[in-house]
């Protein structure tokens, strides 16, 4: 009997239902690029950040939810992608696999990064001191 792989991996349908959430969000809230980035600087970073600090991050302070249904399937996908992108920095450590990014075209098909780079760098100000700690020091970054 084989046994069922279960991956994390978001389908191309939820992945589109996920970054119309996302854009209906309005100001402050995070496009799928950043939320990629965002998401990759929690994992790898040197401090556990919960949920319950970092998703306000995502869709701003002030989002509501317009149901409870709507929250669950929201949080779903996240979780989903979080893993997603957990599993990808985990097995890029140990083979040649190289963890694929979420990065969006521009209107001209252009692709550049800046998005993601703007999450990543918002993830690891949550955690600002333990990030500058692990810069700075000799046995990690010497």
């Amino acid at each position: 009997m084989k046994a069922a792989t279960l991956d994390p991996s978001l389908t191309q349908a939820e992945f589109d239902r996920l970054t119309d959430f996302l854009g209906q969000v309005g100001p402050g809230g995070m496009n799928m690029e950043m939320l990629d980035g965002f998401f990759a600087a929690l994992i790898c970073g040197p401090e556990l950040v919960a949920p319950s600090e970092y998703l306000p991050e995502v869709w701003g302070e002030a989002f509501v939810f317009d149901s409870g249904e709507q929250a669950q399937d929201v949080s779903g996908l996240l979780m989903r992608h979080w893993n997603a992108v957990a599993g990808g920095l985990q097995r890029s450590l140990n083979s040649e696999h190289c963890h694929r990014l979420v990065l969006l075209q521009d209107q001209q098909g252009k692709i550049h990064g800046n998005d993601w780079a703007r999450g990543f760098l918002t993830g690891t100000y949550l955690r600002r001191d333990s990030w500058a700690a692990l810069a700075n020091s000799d046995e990690h970054c010497g």
